[in-house]
């Protein structure tokens, strides 16, 4: 009797006439579809067996509740092979018939490409950059029109603009400004607060000249002279609006931003290239341009034009699952399947709402150029709505320019097991649906744990690699993710104590390293917001977090956190706190390992009129910073609203000396790096309140190594303290076997 099964093969090496038998597989995923479809018997299960190869897209894979039940499989022979076949869904174009040309007798390489690619290429697997004016470091703004620099930045930060100005003369690259045009593609790239902004460039030219010209602007190649470049404002506009003000922070500086896909530059620095979408950049071969779209690449020294593979993305989403709430997509499945290269010719702009606070004073009818946070509504390469019960189990994604998957409304019960995704524009996944649980559109009981995550924010460096909005029961577990300039996981979506739906998830055991640099403040390896009774932080591993200037903490309880039970992480070598809360409310601390902070191991930011966390049974390890840290005035340390006891507390520096509370400035060495510098002991005020008055100064015996792991030589101090030890050993993925 044969199986209920319907089994479609596909081959890259099939033939379009195929029937998707075995020995007759048909070549294209559309194909194959299309002969499920025809095929199937009502709801009958489907494996549609993929046989090793690329399987290239002109458009994206969309499936919906009529293909509910089938399974995606990279195909494992007849004998059921323990290691399948190497199957890739690519959105990518390969560039051929390459030939040499030169751009100021700096060499390019030349081939055609479509229009409509996107803004990445990728040679020999690596994502390349576009040239950048200045090719290392940043300009920085002069004016913003309209922004008042004095007033209160509560009152300015969502005060965006779609133009601005800066003065060549306060840059060594005055020369190359003169003869800057607003190609098509370029882009003004703009890291400031905790987000980076990216506004396609309308116009660039000299102040109160062409910028201010309708005619020139719709022109959009406008040149600044070379006789006012260096001593007049340069304006900048463009169709999208920056999400936030032009300042760099909460000091007097204005942002800083780079020029990304500036033609004039292409050639002068090996390994960069450009897509000349209208074919106009002159080259000493072609003066006058080349008239069509061709891509140029400014070759390496051991780039060979004989031995050389490049691709360019050209479709935005490689797979979509959409269903709607009468009718939901179900029980598609994706096994040993890989996704690369998908990108957008020019990056999305950022429309409200975005279910935040900010929604009512920003206009729905503007294109931002940014989402107020962690790249919230950038598309993902694999796109789920109203969607339940689908998986992806052991694939690969990488060479996204957004998140890999991203889960919008009304999807519920899906599984990412086992993948590893990195090269990402933004992160590996963004989960979001509507904020009340009566709603088709909330989601719930999704799940992604034993991933490797990592080489994120390539394009969206505010990016999450896990982002969690609104949604309950999820669960984020036994991942690994690293090399991100934002948070690792962040959870909630909500800034204030009102009602609040993301409950009862679940963050355990994962391995977060090497986060941050120099570009981004103001975020934590793993962010909470909101009232989130139910929900648990446990058994993480945190360490190597740095910040731009201010932050990089460990994990950051964000404004109104309450009810979430933080236990059994270990947390060390971060910038800032161990463990910065904002406000919150009845949070359990417990259990945790928290060291080697940079500015303390814990803070609170607004002492409220409630208690905002019980801290007991932690090993608290600093290293010339205290225990719990304040500022002078408002934020000191004599003023945070905790109930702190029964900790071990130990200084690696100090030893017994250990400063239990003290306020501190930032101050610089004479190398020039940061250092806490107590100001005011507060130790005594602290336990006056209560606190810590049965904790022990007390060695730890533990080292950390160079891996991030916690070494944990003598754990009699803390039997003694009733403290168990944390050093479980096994964050991050689990093996096969382990796995549920």
């Amino acid at each position: 009797m044969g199986s209920y099964r319907l089994e479609v093969h596909v081959s890259p090496a099939g033939s379009p006439y195929g029937d998707g038998s075995k020995d007759y597989p048909t070549r294209t995923l559309d194909a194959a579809l299309a002969i499920v479809r025809r095929l199937r018997v009502r709801t009958q299960p489907v494996t549609v067996w993929m046989h090793g190869g690329d399987y290239e897209l002109g458009h994206t894979l969309e499936l919906g509740p009529a293909d509910s039940g089938i399974t995606f499989a990279a195909w494992r022979g007849d004998d059921g092979a323990a290691t399948p076949e190497t199957v890739r869904v690519t959105g990518g174009e390969t560039i051929r018939d390459w030939h040499e040309d030169s751009i100021d007798g700096n060499p390019v390489w030349v081939a055609a490409a479509s229009p409509e690619a996107g803004r990445t290429l990728y040679v020999n697997g690596d994502r390349v950059p576009r040239p950048r004016l200045p090719h290392e470091g940043y300009l920085r703004v002069s004016e913003q029109r309209g922004l008042d620099v004095n007033a209160d930045l509560n009152s300015t930060l969502f005060s965006g603009a779609s133009a601005f100005t800066f003065n060549a003369a306060d840059s060594e690259y005055a020369e190359e400004l003169a003869n800057i045009k607003a190609w098509p593609g370029m882009e003004a790239v703009i890291p400031h607060f905790w987000i980076e902004e990216r506004l396609p460039i309308k116009t660039i030219a000299a102040n109160g000249t062409a910028a201010n010209d309708d005619t020139a602007q719709n022109d959009a190649v406008q040149n600044i002279t070379a006789q006012n470049a260096a001593d007049t404002d340069i304006a900048v506009t463009s169709d999208y609006q920056t999400m936030l003000c032009l300042k760099d922070g909460d000091g007097d500086a204005m942002a800083r931003f780079y020029l990304d896909g500036v033609a004039e530059e292409l050639g002068k620095h090996a390994g960069e290239w450009l897509l000349d979408r209208e074919g106009q950049l002159a080259t000493d071969a072609r003066p006058n341009g080349y008239g069509r779209s061709v891509v140029l690449y400014a070759p390496g020294e051991n780039d060979s034009i004989d031995d050389f593979t490049a691709v360019i993305p050209r479709v935005g989403q490689l797979v979509t699952i959409t269903g709607n709430a009468a009718a939901i997509a179900h029980d598609i499945r994706f096994e040993n399947v890989g996704f690369a290269y998908a990108d957008w010719s020019q990056a999305p702009a950022a429309r409200p709402p975005f279910q935040m606070r900010e929604d009512p004073v920003l206009d729905p009818n503007v294109l931002y150029a940014s989402d107020p946070q962690a790249a919230s509504t950038v598309p993902g390469c694999i796109g789920l709505t109203f969607a339940e019960d689908c998986t992806f189990v052991d694939c690969v994604i990488e060479h996204v320019a957004g998140y890999a998957i991203r889960l919008d409304r009304g999807v519920r019960g899906t599984l990412i097991s086992g993948c590893t995704m990195h090269d990402l524009g933004a992160g590996a996944l963004a989960c979001g649906g509507d904020p009340n649980p009566r709603d088709p559109g909330f989601n719930t009981c999704n799940e992604i744990s034993d991933c490797e995550i990592s080489d994120g924010g390539k394009v969206y460096p505010h990016a999450v690699a896990v982002l969690m909005r609104h949604g309950s029961h999820n669960t984020v577990a036994c991942n690994e993710i690293s090399r991100f300039h934002s948070s690792a996981i962040a959870c909630g979506w909500r800034w204030d104590y009102g009602e609040n739906h993301s409950t009862f998830n679940r963050i355990e055991g994962n391995h977060i390293h090497h986060l941050g640099g120099p570009k981004l403040d103001w975020f934590g390896a793993i962010y909470t917001l909101g009232v989130s009774p139910g929900t648990v932080v446990r058994g993480n591993l945190i360490h190597d977090v740095r910040a731009a200037q201010f932050g990089g903490w460990g994990i950051l309880v964000d404004p109104s956190t309450s009810g979430i039970e933080f236990s059994g992480n270990v947390i060390h070598h971060v910038s800032s706190e161990c463990l910065h809360i904002k406000t919150g409310l009845n949070n359990v601390i417990t259990g945790n390992l928290l060291a080697h902070g940079g500015t303390g191991q814990m803070s609170l930011a607004v002492p409220e009129g409630h208690t905002a966390a019980v801290v007991m049974h932690n090993v608290i390890v600093g290293a010339g910073t205290p225990a719990f840290a304040g500022s002078p005035g408002s934020g000191s340390a004599a003023d945070i609203n905790l109930i702190s006891d029964a900790n071990m507390i130990w200084d690696d520096s100090d030893g017994e000396q250990a400063m239990i509370a003290a306020d501190g400035v930032i101050a610089k060495d004479a190398d020039g790096s940061d250092r806490w510098t107590c100001t005011t002991p507060q130790g005594e005020a602290w336990t006056a309140k209560g606190n810590d008055v049965h904790s022990a100064i007390a060695d730890p015996a533990v080292s950390f190594n160079p891996d991030g792991s916690v070494t944990l030589h003598d754990e009699s101090a803390w039997r003694v303290q009733g403290i168990t030890p944390v050093f479980s050993g096994t964050q991050g993925p689990r093996p096969r076997s382990d796995r549920g």
